[in-house]
């Protein structure tokens, strides 16, 4: 396939939530690119946005929950060939605000459902039912469930917010 086939490659933010038991949100995609997939919660990043902040925008919008962006995790990059889609996808560590919150479909026409699943679970899965930077996520990292736990992160992590350059900014 040309280069001049693919218009832009798009960034976006997929964050990792979990709750008390040791479990992460995951949500059913519906209406577009990798339908009927499980999926973190996120989307794209807005001109001028920050990492962190599109990350706590998307939950928001996307299940109502509130949450604290804490740590960038890893970058994946993502083609979806026949589509035409390039993404660079940042995963992002974020601590509920509210752990007794529950998630709720604020976007019907994109997300089935919103399930809290452990890591093995979706190990149980077939690789077509994740979605891409899922699946590539998981296939960088040999323990997901360490590398996305709060136990690690430290109270210099928490005072950060990554810019849109990726530069640490202290606050």
């Amino acid at each position: 396939m040309a280069s001049g086939d693919f218009k832009h490659t798009r960034v976006g933010a997929a964050v990792v939530i979990s709750n008390n038991r040791g479990q992460f949100l995951f949500g059913k995609r519906k209406g577009s690119h990798g339908a009927g997939t499980w999926a973190l919660p996120g989307g794209h990043i807005d001109h001028g946005e920050s990492t962190f902040q599109c990350a706590v925008r998307e939950v928001e919008e996307e299940t109502g929950l509130k949450v604290k962006a804490v740590k960038p995790l890893v970058v994946t990059n993502d083609l979806w060939e026949t589509l035409g889609r390039h993404y660079i996808t940042i995963f992002v560590l974020a601590e509920l605000v509210d752990p007794d919150a529950k998630p709720t479909i604020m976007e019907p026409n994109k997300c089935e459902e919103w399930k809290w699943m452990t890591w093995e679970d979706l190990g149980n899965m077939r690789q077509e039912d994740l979605f891409l930077p899922l699946r590539n996520f998981l296939a960088q990292e040999s323990d997901p469930a360490l590398l996305c736990s709060l136990h690690d992160v430290t109270e210099q992590d928490k005072k950060r917010v990554l810019m849109g350059n990726d530069r640490y900014i202290e606050k």
